[in-house]
């Protein structure tokens, strides 16, 4: 019985663990994102990788909000459209950048 009831625990916490991970940003679906030139429908061959190879932030500044340093990446290099603060897109590239533990 205790070994159910261990298992059930275990379970339930990976349930619990994936919903909050899906609530705030997947940092593996930020990584394709980063990745990713169509990023905010550009249309040009650049992504956030091109300037930041291997997630080096050192050039994104010393902002204090990272959604606006992502934002002001994809309108100027990449002629993209912003993200939303609050759109999965931006939660994940959130997740991602901060994965990196680049301190942003």
């Amino acid at each position: 019985m205790k070994k159910l009831q261990m298992v059930i625990s275990g379970l339930v916490f990976l349930a619990t663990a994936s919903l909050v991970q899906a609530a705030d940003g997947d940092a593996q679906a930020g990584k394709k994102l980063f990745n990713a030139p169509q990023l905010g429908g550009s249309e040009n061959s650049r992504s956030c990788a091109s300037c930041h190879k291997d997630g080096d932030l050192s050039r994104a500044g010393s902002r204090a909000d990272l959604k606006s340093v992502i934002n002001t990446c994809i309108e100027r290099p990449l002629r993209g459209k912003a993200l939303a603060d609050d759109s999965q897109a931006m939660k994940d590239l959130v997740a991602y950048i901060k994965s990196l533990g680049t301190g942003l």
